[in-house]
């Protein structure tokens, strides 16, 4: 049952398009499951090493959310008073993304080499990485602290939320400041710490000093694209004055742009130091992404990733339009995907010498397939609560500033 929330005439229930997204979620998502679930029995070393990409696109989107929300309350503005409610719901996804992990736990002997034993035991390199913190009861306790850390801060924050939907709820935003700026640090390190594990790992010969950064931006680029689609689909079925106006649409624009930039920034970074540097340990894993085909995908990311949204967003008129930031979001969203993708396969590709652009057809399964049932969670956990919140003062003001 659809519980109807208000502040005087105005209604803040989600509207019921939302449960026509739910719908379409699930079925995107079963049938990327279904055929992640064939996959299983062709390939197994394939299913593992395809379901880490579609792993990371929904973690980088829930500890996004995360993120973004955290930042709005530490810094306060019109932007996220209208979108706070898709982040928590994004961050309140983060239970089904822990399940998730299962099957990368049981998939971890296909994906990293440093759980062969045989391998470690040639490779004194490899022998003290696994010593000290690449071995599999640690990299587990690992994991259930990353998660703790990242409910706990969810659970604190939604406790929180649920009190401004009830009437005269006590003023709390010096603690949202201070859970703000305190979880921004411990999101920072956690996040950090995961990539690490999950990411890096693949190739343990190599490391990078900014790989933390790299996915902490790739995460907030994946969040807010999230969030400027929703808005503005929710303003297209369902306008409710002073939410989702131009101005709101150009504020996250520009932090779309920002995130954009700094994605450019990071990349450009890393291979200036890696390039001028010539390290063999260092050199070589860009080099699996400069030849055999995948010098194409890197090219293509620098347009799709960068190039392409830097120059749409420079116009103002573009960010004010909700039909054409959203539709540029959902680009966005999509190039998250194959940048995830240019993260990891290389790694497989190269395991026999030789470097060949390979695309599985389970690495477009995987994110569709966990891709979906990711956004069904989200769309029910959006929907169990008012699209804003009901009496926040912020929002108050947001309707008195727009003359309502």
């Amino acid at each position: 049952m659809r519980t109807t929330h208000e502040t005087g005439a105005r209604t803040f229930t989600a509207p019921a398009a939302v449960d026509g997204w739910l719908r379409k979620s699930i079925i995107a998502g079963a049938l990327g499951l279904l055929a992640m679930l064939i996959g299983l029995f062709v390939n197994k070393d394939q299913f593992f090493r395809s379901y880490l990409i579609g792993y990371i696109f929904i973690w980088a989107a829930s500890v996004g959310c995360l993120g973004w929300l955290m930042v709005y309350h530490l810094t306060g503005g019109a932007w996220g008073t209208v979108t706070r409610r898709i982040f928590e719901a994004g961050a309140r996804s983060l239970p089904l993304v822990a399940i998730a992990s299962i099957p990368l736990l049981l998939g971890m002997h296909s994906v990293y080499e440093w759980t062969h034993s045989e391998v470690v035991a040639n490779d004194n390199h490899l022998r003290q990485l696994t010593a000290k913190w690449l071995n599999t009861p640690f990299f587990i306790v690992r994991l259930v602290i990353y998660f703790a850390v990242w409910m706990g801060l969810t659970f604190v924050l939604g406790k929180m939320a649920d009190r401004q939907d009830e009437p005269n709820p006590p003023a709390m935003y010096s603690r949202y400041r201070l859970i703000g700026g305190i979880g921004i640090l411990l999101l920072g390190l956690t996040v950090t710490f995961a990539s690490v594990d999950w990411v890096m790992s693949l190739d343990p010969h190599w490391y990078s000093t900014i790989w933390g950064l790299i996915f902490i931006n790739g995460a907030a680029l994946t969040s807010i694209a999230l969030a400027i689609i929703v808005l503005a689909r929710w303003q297209h079925v369902d306008r409710i004055g002073g939410v989702g106006t131009p101005d709101h649409f150009h504020d996250l624009g520009n932090l779309q742009l920002a995130m954009t930039m700094v994605w450019a920034y990071f990349w450009f970074s890393q291979y200036l130091i890696i390039w001028s540097g010539n390290l063999p340990e260092e050199i070589t894993w860009t080099l699996h992404r400069s030849k055999g085909g995948w010098q194409y995908v890197t090219v293509g990311l620098m347009i799709g990733q960068f190039a392409l949204p830097f120059i749409l967003m420079l116009s103002r008129d573009f960010k004010r339009n909700a039909r054409s930031i959203a539709l540029l979001a959902m680009w966005i969203i999509a190039m998250r995907a194959v940048d995830y993708w240019w993260l990891v396969a290389p790694n497989f590709a190269a395991e026999h010498g030789a470097i060949h652009l390979r695309l599985s057809w389970m690495d477009i399964a995987a994110p569709i397939g966990l891709g979906g049932l990711w956004l069904a969670y989200f769309f029910w956990n959006l929907k169990r609560r008012p699209m804003l919140a009901t009496y926040d003062q912020h929002v108050t003001d947001l309707f008195e500033r727009h003359g309502h």
